[in-house]
């Protein structure tokens, strides 16, 4: 097993671990990537549970929902980055590192055009201050790290097993709320 494949792994364990802890729907993560279950999306009409009705969403209700799956999508993104800082990083040369998220930053560009986002780079620190608290929490960093070994070893994980690792690790109180 090569020293890179532990990057690697780290990388899109990070992906997956901030996908579930955000509840992003995705399919499956291997190795080399997180595939996405779907683009964001939004419904016209929403079920009020309270009321046990329908109703039709304002244009300003799907825009606000488009937004927050747009944003949590950079999250996922940005949480590659904030893992690999966290746990690898420091075995391996910064422009080495940075050569593995030439990907992830077109994705936070193209987020960041679908938001109408003006200020790319302070926007980018914001995301990426939130994606390392998100790892930074106990449960998610141990789910990362399980889930990375996973990935080397067994190559690849299900969104079902990546979210059963996060909540095996997820605090007894937290559990039942």
């Amino acid at each position: 097993m090569s020293k890179e494949s532990f990057l690697f792994a780290d990388h899109e364990a990070g992906h997956a671990v901030v996908a579930a802890y955000l509840r992003v729907p995705f399919r499956y993560a291997t190795n080399s990537r997180v595939t996405m279950a779907y683009e964001p999306r939004v419904r016209r009409f929403s079920f009020d549970r309270k009321t046990y009705s329908m109703h039709e969403r304002s244009k300003a209700e799907i825009d606000r929902e488009l937004h927050r799956q747009i944003r949590n999508q950079a999250i996922v993104t940005l949480g590659a980055r904030a893992a690999v800082d966290a746990m690898s990083a420091k075995y391996f040369p910064t422009d080495y590192v940075e050569q593995t998220y030439a990907d992830d930053e077109k994705c936070l560009e193209r987020c960041a055009e679908m938001m109408g986002v003006a200020d790319f780079r302070s926007w980018r620190e914001g995301l990426l201050k939130v994606a390392r608290e998100i790892v930074s929490i106990p449960h998610v960093t141990s789910a990362i790290l399980l889930v990375s070994v996973e990935l080397r070893l067994v190559g690849r994980m299900s969104a079902k097993q990546v979210r059963d690792e996060l909540r095996r690790w997820q605090p007894m109180n937290r559990r039942a709320a």
